[in-house]
């Protein structure tokens, strides 16, 4: 007699907010000696599963009679480095309270972008002409989007060698060049190859972004 009736495989993503529909989160399940096949997502305008669709898809399921075993391809465990730099006990409830104050992961937040600031060189070894980064890190920048927290959606921290970081007051100039320029919610997608194609096959770009483009095609020809 089989332990379960059930089995469902999850494809996990931990991509954006738990709101998004990303391609990553995929659902499969299996019934007795069936061979597994693939959960759509709740009917919507939307192609792919949110987290918090799979969440409340979970509940429903684990409520039934019959039962059901769930695998995840999620790693939950942190470096214990982490656990002893933070003064935290080396236990799951510690690490869940810990994670859940800094990171709510049932709210709108997302780390974009984390950036390390580069002290500039322009000569070493063959290189005489051009500029690269040296070895010296001035900083570290941390773009956060926080729909709550921050009126703009968007937050500029840096972290300068303290152990909390600093916002980035909402009055620098780097809030409103990314606010006019970015091609993608403020994310300077345009310069990432990989992701700009993306972002014009969702249509995704700004307005802003498409202008800006528009105009520099126009003066070329």
């Amino acid at each position: 007699m089989r332990a379960f009736a059930r089995y469902v495989g999850i494809d996990y993503s931990g991509a954006q907010t738990p709101g998004n529909s990303l391609p990553g989160l995929r659902i499969f399940e299996a019934e007795g000696d069936a061979p597994p096949s693939e959960v759509p997502p709740p009917p919507s305008p939307r192609k792919y599963w949110a987290r918090r669709e799979i969440a409340e898809w979970l509940v429903d399921q684990l409520g039934g009679p019959e039962p059901l075993l769930v695998g995840i391809d999620h790693g939950f465990s942190f470096p214990l480095r982490y656990f002893e730099v933070h003064g935290l006990k080396p236990d799951w409830p510690s690490f869940l309270d810990d994670f859940q104050r800094h990171w709510p992961t049932d709210e709108n937040i997302y780390v974009e972008s984390v950036l390390e600031g580069r002290e500039g060189q322009d000569k070493g070894s063959i290189n005489q002409a051009g500029s690269y980064q040296g070895t010296e890190v001035m900083g570290v920048e941390i773009h956060v989007k926080d729909e709550a927290r921050f009126p703009g959606k968007w937050a500029f921290f840096i972290f300068d060698g303290a152990k909390t970081a600093k916002m980035v007051p909402t009055d620098m100039s780097c809030y409103t060049c990314h606010t006019e320029h970015a091609a993608v919610d403020t994310t300077f997608v345009q310069f990432y190859p990989t992701l700009l194609p993306i972002a014009k096959n969702k249509g995704t770009l700004s307005a802003a972004y498409q202008k800006e483009t528009a105009a520099a095609e126009q003066k070329q020809h």
